[in-house]
Order: C-alpha cells, then sequence, then structure tokens
C-alpha cells in the first residue's frame, strides 16, 4: 500500500472508529437516564441487547483501525479508546 493510500485508509477508520465509539458513549449515558425511570423487564433487556450489539461494532471498528495503525505512533490513540 502506498503511503498516500495508507494515510487515505487511516482516517476514514479513525472516522469510523470516532463516530463509533462517541455513539456507543452517547448510548450508554441515554441507557444509564433509561434505566432510572424504567420498570419494565421486557423493555430494560431489549436495550441491554441493542447496546451489546453496539458494543460489538464499536470493538469492531476500533480493532480494524488498530490493526491498520498498530505499527504507527497512532497506535497509542486506539489504545486509550480500546
Amino acid at each position: 500500500m502506498t503511503e498516500k493510500g495508507f494515510e487515505f485508509l487511516s482516517t476514514v477508520k479513525e472516522k469510523s472508529a470516532m463516530a463509533a465509539n462517541k455513539g456507543f458513549r452517547i448510548n450508554v449515558t441515554a441507557f444509564h437516564r433509561f434505566l432510572d425511570n424504567a420498570n419494565d423487564q421486557y423493555h430494560i433487556d431489549w436495550k441491554i441487547k441493542e447496546l451489546i450489539a453496539l458494543t460489538e461494532k464499536t470493538e469492531h471498528e476500533l480493532n480494524g483501525w488498530l490493526e491498520l495503525v498498530k505499527h504507527t505512533p497512532q497506535v497509542e490513540i486506539v489504545i486509550e479508546l480500546l
């Protein structure tokens, strides 16, 4: 892969991973607020399953970025997010 290709792919993966991470954190905060008012076990279980799926997506995005940049200084940024 050329340096320019690497930079492009790295930027794409970084943006995707950062967006997934931000979305995950927003959803965890929303889940905490949801739990404050929830009393229906079905809806709580549904929200937990939703967060598990989001966790897996976020992990996939971060691992994809990590795999690409593991031998570069950018690896520190990814490790902080993991």
